[in-house]
């Protein structure tokens, strides 16, 4: 999960830097294992959601979640192709050993509520419900 305090991002132990979904876009092919994919593990959302319901919310400035994720999924993608994550989605990067450079562009959406927070990580589905 971006965000999360942590020695390596200079986020300090009493801040919280979330965003409401990640969006992907890819400007080239990513059509092989290991060539710098996005590495996503599969309702992983939805286990951080109970782990922060039964811990409480403000939970997360201790660190990331121990959670057991289960198996990950390297996507594979087509130039021009966009993905959207919930924000409570684990994920990463494979190492690139292919001869190739990836190339990405990735927005964090926020949304006008800077306070809603503590609700993004109960209840993942929150930003999506019509206003």
């Amino acid at each position: 999960i971006d965000g999360i305090p942590s020695p390596y991002n200079g986020i300090t132990k009493d801040n919280y830097n979330n965003f409401e979904l990640l969006v992907g876009v890819f400007l080239n092919d990513i059509t092989e294992d290991y060539s710098g994919n996005l590495v996503v593990w599969p309702r992983s959302h939805m286990l951080f959601c109970k782990y922060f319901q039964e811990n409480g919310p403000e939970s997360i400035l201790n660190g990331m979640p121990n959670v057991e994720l289960g198996p990950f999924e390297q996507i594979k993608v087509k130039q021009g192709d966009a993905i959207i994550c919930n924000y409570l989605l684990a994920h990463s990067v494979s190492p690139n050993l292919s001869p190739n450079i990836r190339y990405a562009i990735y927005f964090r959406v926020n949304y006008k509520n800077k306070d809603s927070w503590k609700t993004n990580l109960i209840d993942p589905w929150w930003f999506w419900q019509p206003n």
